[in-house]
C-alpha cells in the first residue's frame, strides 16, 4: 500500500498551459515548503519512419519528452534560487541511450531524447556555480516497462533488460549521496555514445550485431 503522504497530480505534459497550472498547484500545496527532489521521467514513444510519421506525432513526443522537462527545470530552479541557499535541490532527467544512437522507425523518440541529453548537459553546467543544486542524467537501455513491451529483446548477454525498479533504487541512492554526472544502465550503455564517432562501417556492424534496426516497425504506415 502506498504511503498516505503520497499525492498524485494528473497533468497533460503535452499542454504547456496544463503543466504551468499543475506546477502552481503543487507549489501552493506545499505551504511554504520547498521541493528537494525533481525527477523528469515521463516519456512517450511515437514510432514511425521519417517519411511516414506525422508532424503532430513528432510535436507531441517533443512536448512530453523535451519541452515539458525544460519547463519543469526552469520553473523549479528559478523558484529554488529565491529561497535560502542551505536548501538543497536534486534534479534528475531520465533520458534514453537511444538518444545517442537512433534506430530505424523511432525518429520522434530518439530525436527528443537526444535533445533532452543536450539540454541536460547545458543545464548542468549552468548550475555548477550553485553548491545547493545537483543534477543527474540517466541513460537507460530497454526497461522492463510497458513502453517497449512489444519489442522482443535480443543479444541479452550483451544488452540485458534494465529492471526499472532496480534502476529507481540506484537513482534514489545517488540522490541521497549527492552524486552528479551520468548513470548508464546496463553496462553496454556506457560505450554506445562512442559508436557514433567510429567509422561508418563500424557503426553499421554494431547496428547489425545489436539488431537495433530490426525491432521497431513503421507503425505510421
Amino acid at each position: 500500500m502506498l504511503c498516505d503522504k503520497v499525492k498524485f497530480v494528473e497533468c497533460d505534459l503535452a499542454s504547456p498551459e496544463a503543466l504551468s497550472m499543475s506546477l502552481d498547484h503543487i507549489y501552493s500545496s506545499l505551504d511554504g515548503r520547498n521541493l528537494s527532489v525533481v525527477v523528469n521521467n515521463a516519456g512517450i514513444r511515437g514510432s514511425g519512419s521519417v517519411l511516414n510519421v506525422s508532424d503532430s506525432t513528432i510535436r507531441k513526443v517533443f512536448e512530453v519528452n523535451f519541452f515539458a522537462p525544460i519547463h519543469i527545470m526552469r520553473e523549479v530552479t528559478s523558484r529554488h534560487l529565491q529561497i535560502p541557499s542551505d536548501k538543497r535541490l536534486s534534479l534528475v532527467n531520465v533520458s534514453s541511450i537511444l538518444g545517442t544512437l537512433g534506430p530505424k522507425n523511432l525518429l520522434a523518440y530518439s530525436a527528443s531524447k537526444a535533445a533532452s541529453i543536450q539540454a541536460h548537459e547545458c543545464f548542468a553546467e549552468e548550475m555548477r556555480p550553485f553548491d545547493n543544486i545537483t543534477t543527474l542524467l540517466v541513460l537507460p537501455g530497454q526497461l522492463t516497462t510497458e513502453m517497449f513491451r512489444d519489442v522482443s529483446p535480443s543479444r541479452l548477454f550483451f544488452a540485458p533488460l534494465v529492471d526499472h525498479k532496480r534502476l529507481a533504487q540506484q537513482i534514489v541512492q545517488k540522490i541521497a549521496a549527492g552524486e552528479e554526472g551520468v548513470l548508464c544502465e546496463p553496462f553496454y550503455a556506457n560505450f554506445l555514445p562512442f559508436v557514433k564517432v567510429m567509422p561508418i562501417y563500424f557503426q553499421r556492424l554494431a547496428r547489425w550485431i545489436s539488431q537495433m534496426d530490426e525491432k521497431i516497425g513503421d507503425e505510421a504506415q
